[in-house]
């Protein structure tokens, strides 16, 4: 299947590398596209703020990583949740790193504070990845 921007969809593997190549991700929704990962939201709009950094090759834990790619993904991290912090989308930040259904690792940056701010819409997702977009525009590795 091709989607809108004549990208390969629905490849039904996993979906963690279909996200990492923003196969399944509408590029409205990207916020940065690395060379080793992209940086994108959750996709569920009824959930406290989330931004997933997604490696672009299948990774199942941070010992599958290249040296390289680690740096990179680190550097991401840090600075991603800074700018969570910062831009006032998540007051106490933390990681997770989470595997999904198909054994691909996700590292989630996301708002500590349970039940302090949810996205009620879309449109509360949309001005967050506006405002991650703006602030990764400084981000260089």
């Amino acid at each position: 299947m091709v989607d809108f921007t004549n990208r390969t969809i629905g490849t039904f593997g996993c979906v963690e590398c279909d996200l990492g190549k923003y196969r399944i991700i509408s590029p409205g929704r990207l916020i940065y596209d690395g060379t080793d990962f992209t940086v994108h939201p959750r996709l569920d709009k009824h959930s406290t703020p989330e931004i997933i950094v997604s490696t672009k090759r299948h990774t199942a834990s941070l010992d599958d990583l290249t040296a390289q790619e680690a740096a990179h993904v680190a550097d991401a991290m840090a600075f991603l949740c800074k700018a969570m912090k910062d831009l006032g989308i998540a007051k106490n930040p933390v990681t997770q790193i989470k595997t999904n259904k198909v054994g691909h690792m996700q590292l989630v940056c996301k708002s500590s504070d349970d039940g302090q701010r949810q996205y009620e819409n879309t449109q509360q997702v949309m001005e967050d990845v506006v405002k991650l977009r703006g602030a990764f525009k400084t981000f260089s590795v």
